[in-house]
């Protein structure tokens, strides 16, 4: 005799099966998303803000550059354990000229490997201009990479710092600093100041060519401006030397010889001659190509 309640039970049997199948089903699904993530996996750099501006200080020093990237998309987060693999190029190519100066394209790179998503690239150069950042990891056997841009931009120190670097008031570098630049290394916007052809920074070095230290470090500029003037100086000894009477320099603007070797040291820093011997009388007759300096003796 057939059980009246077979088919129900039948059916219970099923209709439970079915749902303990779908329950098993979404859990593992569920288990599957947990550790997927709901995104494809993605690498992003929180840290340095894209287009921020970064900032050389006035010591000089460069900033410190904190890095910090992240693992998305995967559960359990798995960045404080994963190997990074980062690059940091900051690169200036400056507007040409007819300066040497104009033709120096400045890039600095640095690499680095950090365990966890920080990096701080220790930057053992004075660079400016735009730094690319870039980074990779490798997840589940694929790899992943991101890269941000931000500026790095120059900061000036006061006029009495650079007046003190190039040798105190009165001095001859000094002097030259306030004409060329305003005793300035940077523009407002922290590009380096850059004169007409191409000339750059405080003691505006043109020719021979600055390096990117001297575009970016205002007191490797000074300093290379400040041993120009002492070459030039040895030039224009040599120069005067050779018509020195009596060991002295003849000239018709009744200066001091230390006066007559000034303004051929300052006019040989911009270009030319300033003094012409005069052997009909026996003098240094004063001939300057302009007025280079007496714009740099009259600045203050």
């Amino acid at each position: 005799m057939s059980d009246p309640l077979a088919p129900s039970v039948l059916l219970l049997q099923q209709t439970a099966l079915a749902n303990n199948t779908k329950v098993l089903l979404s859990t593992a699904l569920a288990a599957d998303a947990g550790a997927l993530g709901t995104q494809p996996p993605a690498l992003v750099i929180d840290q340095p803000t894209a287009g921020s501006t970064l900032l050389i200080d006035a010591t000089p020093a460069m900033p410190v550059i904190n890095c910090r990237a992240r693992i998305s998309g995967v559960n359990p987060d798995p960045t404080a354990l994963t190997d990074f693999s980062w690059d940091i190029v900051i690169s200036e190519t400056p507007r040409q000229g007819s300066c040497l100066s104009a033709q120096v394209v400045c890039s600095n790179q640095e690499t680095g490997n950090s365990t966890g998503g920080s990096w701080t690239p220790a930057l053992g150069f004075i660079q400016g201009g735009e730094a690319r950042i870039k980074v990779s990891v490798t997840v589940n056997g694929r790899r992943l990479a991101a890269e941000v841009s931000v500026h790095v931009r120059g900061t000036n120190p006061t006029p009495a710092t650079i007046t003190a670097a190039c040798g105190g008031p009165g001095s001859d570098a000094d002097q030259v600093a306030c004409h060329e630049s305003s005793r300035r290394q940077f523009w407002t916007d922290g590009l380096p100041l850059r004169g007409s052809g191409g000339d750059v920074g405080i003691m505006q070095l043109c020719n021979p060519a600055a390096t990117c230290e001297q575009r970016w470090n205002w007191s490797a500029n000074v300093t290379r401006g400040v041993a120009l003037l002492q070459t030039k100086r040895a030039e224009a000894t040599v120069y005067l030397n050779r018509h020195a009477p009596g060991g002295n320099y003849p000239n018709d603007g009744h200066l001091t010889d230390a006066e007559v070797l000034q303004r051929e040291t300052l006019q040989r820093y911009n270009g030319g001659r300033y003094w012409q011997w005069d052997s009909s009388g026996n003098v240094w007759r004063a001939q300057p190509p302009n007025t280079y300096v007496s714009d740099v003796l009259r600045c203050s």
